[in-house]
């Protein structure tokens, strides 16, 4: 299993998960979302886990004003985060979690 930063030509599998995670929400819309979110500054990011060439779970990360929790100020935030049900409890959301606080790091921050 690789964790990797999500590129476009993951974006079909990647709102698959989305539409799993948010069920309320449009399907269209949630890969739609997906192209304007990524082009945000700063960027809306998403990592995606991979096994035997398939996303099996993803993180989407960002910089927000504020954090509830957090110092005041600019915070890097989780938005979501799904492993798809046949591979959970095998360490691809902690996998998934290290990657978001090694990018949160990256980007100067000491909150997630």
């Amino acid at each position: 299993m690789i964790v990797r930063l999500a590129t476009r030509a993951d974006y079909p599998a990647w709102a698959e998960m989305r539409r799993k995670l948010w069920p309320d929400e449009d399907a269209v819309e949630l890969e739609t979302e997906l192209t304007e979110v990524t082009a945000m500054d700063p960027p809306y990011t998403g990592f995606v886990a991979e096994r035997d060439g398939a996303l099996i779970g993803f993180i989407e990360v960002w910089v927000r004003g504020y954090a509830e929790g957090a110092p005041a100020g600019p915070a890097a935030y989780v938005e979501g985060k799904w492993v798809e049900p046949g591979h959970r409890r095998t360490g691809i959301a902690t996998a998934l979690i290290r990657k978001a606080e090694e990018w949160a790091r990256g980007q100067g921050f000491s909150w997630l």
